[in-house]
């Protein structure tokens, strides 16, 4: 699959939805994701680090097991709390750096054959050790 085909937002929520519960409802004729304010949370900070060009390792260093620190438009830390699991976690900055990559240094990513859905959704089903291999693949390839 071509890395620029990615769908950010598509894989955001797919993670969002595979962390917790949500609702389906419907607006305007259509059905749509309602997110909890938590999910809803996290995803802000990913798309505001992404929005922020925030470079992953950096993204890295804000997060922590309970919380993300981000700094919002007048500079001041705000704290969002993530009660992510060890492998939600590791999943999470492996989208990030995935999509990071994808949009701000494509060149780096290409020579990756693991994509196969837009949404990365075959990052659900891999072990963590797959994970683990992946992410530091990807890690490496924006070093160098």
């Amino acid at each position: 699959m071509n890395i620029n085909e990615i769908d950010i937002e598509g894989t955001l929520d797919n993670f969002l939805g595979k962390i917790a519960d949500y609702k389906i409802i419907k607006k305007n004729g259509y059905e749509e994701i309602e997110f909890s304010e938590h999910q809803a949370n996290i995803g802000f900070a990913f798309g505001y680090s992404l929005d922020k060009e925030l470079h992953p390792a950096k993204f890295e260093e804000i997060f922590d097991k309970s919380k993300i620190t981000l700094k919002n438009l007048k500079g001041e830390e705000c704290e969002i709390e993530t009660n992510l699991n060890e492998d939600q976690i590791q999943h999470f900055k492996l989208l990030y750096y995935v999509c990071y990559i994808s949009i701000f240094c494509p060149n780096k990513i290409k020579k990756f054959d693991i994509f196969k859905s837009k949404n990365l959704d075959e990052f659900f089903y891999k072990s963590k050790n797959e994970i683990n291999i992946i992410f530091r693949s990807i890690k490496k390839s924006l070093l160098e």
